[in-house]
């Protein structure tokens, strides 16, 4: 998969690629792929978009995020200040995999520190998505608890 992505010129098939490589589980490949978004050879949309599409990954959030706060200005000078906003998205981005009420707050704070008033937005929308999985994880964990005990794969 890395060496059709870094050899295709279809814009259709590096989004599979990119998408099919952030799914990986391993945490040393999701780095490289997310190193990948700042070295440079990646056209800026797919750039910029690639550390949340890691972030998805629930397993990479964390890893994703940090990436995001620590290459900052990097990334945001890559997605730009145009209308669609990508800038302010970067952080939001990549804290979608999160579940964690603190990590909503850290994100508001982060968000508010490194993009500003104009970023504001996109933190709140995704901050409210995180402690909607908290509550729900919250209210349902005796009975998940409950049916995953009981729970074996189909044979």
């Amino acid at each position: 998969l890395w060496a059709a992505l870094r050899g295709t010129n279809s814009e259709e098939d590096r989004w599979l690629y990119v998408r099919a490589l952030s799914a990986d589980p391993n945490p040393a490949r999701a780095k490289q792929l997310l190193e990948a978004s700042v070295a440079g050879w990646l056209p800026p949309n797919v750039a910029t978009e690639l550390p949340g599409m890691v972030g998805d990954e629930p397993v990479h959030a964390a890893q994703a995020y940090g990436f995001v706060a620590a290459h900052w200005p990097r990334l945001a000078k890559q997605a730009g200040s145009g209308v669609v906003g990508a800038r302010a998205w970067l952080l939001p981005g990549a804290a979608d995999g999160f579940s964690e009420r603190a990590a909503a707050d850290r994100l508001r704070e982060d968000q508010r520190r490194l993009a500003g008033p104009t970023g504001a937005a996109p933190a709140e929308t995704v901050a409210a998505a995180i402690e909607a999985r908290t509550a729900l994880r919250e209210r349902e964990a005796e009975r998940l608890g409950a049916s995953l005990a009981s729970w074996s794969p189909a044979r």
